[in-house]
């Protein structure tokens, strides 16, 4: 369902692992279901272990991650099963279960689980003058895309959810209340060794946009905020511990501090106070422009950790003036040596509008509470009307290469131009699109007797370097046209993608 460019033909590798539907081997039952986003990856012995979300909804039996092992050499799927078996929810003054207090065992659907992060062990342990801090286990941590637009049931902020992958607790996910209520794209780990857990928190709410004090709204304009938020950029500071009942409490992600991004603007150096009550906003005519990053603050985001419906959430942060973006999606940190305070995001605003790859970098990632300068790379293609086919429009997915390297993933919707894969080059700008969708399944005029929709897109890429080999991914493709077989969903793919360093 992925092609290379015509122009990489012979460097570029695309190969399925699995198509929606298949068995993960000749004597299992279990099948690859539709809707793969976010992967994590790592080794396991003689093998390569893959955890998958499938972003359903509850209608659809709810989202949930599934877990494939792959051969070494040969890269062949040789097993598939659920990973997550039990799903704890946070519920306030509850004796402990499964580890912790305030948790239960609820038999409640998760939705739309989207793009995620098996971070680096770095991320979760760190060890000074002899003791060890948080947990050696592995992590999968997504968060559901859900917001009070939604319809029933879903039109709740969404919960961030960590996925045991080993260790006593392997097979248990959670909820992690200290994380706030959002429409989560993804929750990322800074992979740098310290005390502290950082967490960036990508809220992908509504691309609109709000000027307005909270306190000079009107009661039907709060209303109307309170069912279509606006998107922004958090970030979560908890400290690991050496003691705990629990590894996610080791880990530093049950004690944390929610803060906003707020980016400068003039009328913060003028007006202090009118800056902090006064959200501003990602415009798409003109915002950062020029060459010279500006600077942002982090501001915290105080609620009760029991604001079981998020709204509490969304009120601090507009009334905090915490920067609003146009819709945004998915993010990764740097992970070259050196480069631990860079953070690359993406927000994907709309068909006629201007999808951006932004630079967040912080003054020092040990502080992260000092802020730091935000920048804009690349302004995706303003004026949508000309339909070229060099535009990047509505960047979704994204991974940053160890080589340095940001491999960007559209999600144009429905709309007719097939969906792309591009490869930017940090150091020294450049862009090219490196793959797109085969015209056989997805562009109506091709005329095949295989076409399925005009509604693709390929999400959830990683970088694979660790695991599968230097200028290895692993990405999956999600074709939104229904299933003959009413259980897996909708038509899609698991593949592995390689790009070669002399592209």
């Amino acid at each position: 369902m992925l092609v290379p460019h015509p122009d990489y033909q012979d460097k570029i590798k695309i190969t399925v692992l699995k198509s929606a539907g298949e068995t993960a081997s000749d004597d299992s039952d279990y099948r690859m279901v539709g809707f793969g986003d976010g992967i994590g990856v790592y080794a396991e012995g003689d093998h390569i272990v893959a955890v998958i979300n499938h972003e359903l909804k509850e209608s659809q039996s709810g989202a949930f991650v599934s877990k494939w092992t792959l051969d070494k050499k040969t890269h062949q799927v040789i097993n598939g099963e659920d990973l997550t078996k039990e799903v704890f929810f946070y519920k306030k003054n509850l004796p402990a279960e499964a580890g912790m207090s305030g948790y239960e065992k609820l038999n409640q659907a998760v939705s739309r689980l989207c793009s995620a992060d098996l971070p680096a062990q770095s991320a979760l342990s760190y060890t000074e003058n002899g003791n060890t801090y948080g947990t050696q286990e592995k992590i999968f941590f997504s968060g559901e895309e859900t917001n009070t637009s939604y319809k029933p049931p879903e039109n709740r902020n969404g919960r961030a959810y960590a996925h045991m992958v080993s260790g006593e607790y392997a097979g248990t996910s959670y909820e992690l209340p200290a994380m706030g209520r959002m429409s989560f794209e993804n929750i990322v780990l800074n992979p740098y060794s310290q005390k502290k857990t950082i967490a960036m928190l990508m809220d992908d709410a509504k691309n609109k946009t709000y000027a307005t004090a909270w306190d000079e709204l009107s009661d039907v304009e709060k209303e109307l905020i309170k069912h279509n938020p606006p998107s922004e950029l958090y970030v979560y500071i908890g400290e690991k511990q050496t003691t705990g009942d629990h590894p996610l409490q080791r880990a530093g992600l049950t004690n944390g501090q929610v803060y906003g991004v707020r980016v400068s603007d003039s009328e913060c150096a003028a007006d202090d106070a009118k800056c902090r009550s006064t959200p501003n906003a990602e415009i798409r005519e003109e915002w950062l422009t020029g060459d010279q990053p500006i600077a942002f603050e982090l501001r915290k985001i105080d609620v009760p950790i029991n604001d079981e419906d998020g709204h509490l959430f969304q009120i601090e942060t507009y009334k905090n003036g915490i920067t609003q973006f146009l819709r945004l999606e998915d993010g990764a940190w740097d992970p070259r040596p050196g480069h631990e305070n860079e953070f690359y995001f993406l927000t994907t605003d709309q068909l006629d509008g201007n999808s951006r790859l932004f630079k967040l970098t912080f003054n020092d990632i040990s502080q992260p509470e000092q802020g730091g300068v935000i920048s804009i790379l690349i302004n995706g293609n303003p004026e949508y009307g000309d339909r070229e086919e060099t535009a990047l429009i509505m960047m979704d997915n994204l991974t940053v290469d160890p080589w340095g390297r940001i491999l960007i993933q559209e999600d144009p919707g429905s709309d007719p131009r097939l969906a792309k894969i591009w490869m930017y080059d940090i150091s020294s700008g450049a862009i090219k699109e490196i793959a797109h969708h085969n015209p056989k399944y997805f562009d109506r005029d091709a005329g095949s007797e295989d076409f399925l929709t005009t509604n693709e897109e390929s999400s959830g890429i990683v970088q694979a370097f660790d695991t599968l080999g230097e200028g290895w991914y692993l990405l999956n493709v999600q074709a939104h046209a229904k299933h003959q077989d009413k259980a897996i969903v909708q038509h899609g793919q698991f593949l592995k993608l390689y790009v070669p360093r002399d592209l």
